[in-house]
């Protein structure tokens, strides 16, 4: 049971951080796009 918990925090945490990045580099791409256009 304890692994299962500790499997799905780690799952989460990973997805949160994953999102995050992906989030920034869109962020970076709409900002390059606005700078040239």
């Amino acid at each position: 049971m304890y692994q299962t918990d500790r499997c799905v925090n780690l799952s989460l945490f990973y997805n949160k951080a994953r999102q995050a990045a992906i989030t920034q580099e869109l962020l970076e791409v709409v900002g390059g796009a606005e700078a040239l256009g």
